[in-house]
């Protein structure tokens, strides 16, 4: 299992510096923003080289763990699993917004969606579900 690390450092300056190389006196690229998450390719004294997986900042590049005996990043226990996925099978991502379950037409559309094709896939909803509790509530439980 690949080492992952969270950016901790640099929030006052919008991230940690990344380098295209190993020394302190390659280019810089850009910053590496707090809070982001990488994987540990190589790991060298206090230099590590990483590859992205979430935030923002250049997909890949050399960083410092500590600078002034202040930790830029911090090494993260993850859980990584695989969901099963049948033969032949696919998960699917879809993200939608601004439903507004609230108009009968639109809660319709929703009601009408299959409850057996989509059971593998995950659905980011994102915006206006509703604007009462209870039409949130409601869609919710017909969308999961």
């Amino acid at each position: 299992m690949a080492d992952v690390w969270e950016v901790v450092g640099g929030a006052e300056k919008g991230g940690i510096v990344v380098r295209s190389g190993r020394s302190l006196t390659t280019p810089e690229l850009c910053r590496l923003s707090t809070g982001a998450v990488v994987k540990q390719e190589e790991l060298v004294g206090e230099r590590l080289h990483f590859s992205k997986l979430l935030g923002d900042g250049p997909p890949s590049g050399w960083v410092s763990l500590k600078v002034k005996d202040k930790p830029m990043l911090i090494k993260r226990q993850v859980q990584m699993s695989r969901v099963p996925t049948g033969q032949g099978c696919q998960n699917r991502i879809w993200a939608i917004s601004d439903v507004h379950t609230n108009y009968r037409e639109n809660f319709a559309w929703i009601d009408r969606l299959s409850r057996s094709d989509y059971k593998s896939d995950v659905l980011l909803l994102a915006g206006d579900v509703a604007e009462r509790l209870e039409d949130i509530e409601k869609a919710m439980a017909v969308l999961k």
